[in-house]
């Protein structure tokens, strides 16, 4: 099902989820092959902070995240499909 979502995404061109490089069956196994998507954001928040900051987000920044989740939300229910 994954598989089929994100290569509905791609025909519409969405920009905020990866991109299937392969995809198979190898024994008893399923596997896709991905774009990667970047560092987490446990990492990115680690990487960022300060000592005065004490590895949080500044509101900027998580409203910044906050817009793109629901952007790429948005993407997904374009194409017809609810998230949960």
């Amino acid at each position: 099902m994954e598989v089929y979502v994100l290569m509905e995404l791609k025909k519409s061109n969405a920009k905020h989820f990866c991109d299937i490089l392969d995809r198979g069956r190898a024994n008893d196994y399923n596997f896709v092959v991905m774009t990667l998507v970047g560092p987490s954001f446990d990492n990115l928040r680690k990487t960022a902070s300060t000592e005065k900051s004490k590895q949080k987000f500044s509101l900027g920044c998580a409203l910044s995240i906050a817009i793109k989740c629901v952007d790429a939300i948005e993407e997904l229910h374009g194409i017809g499909y609810l998230h949960r």
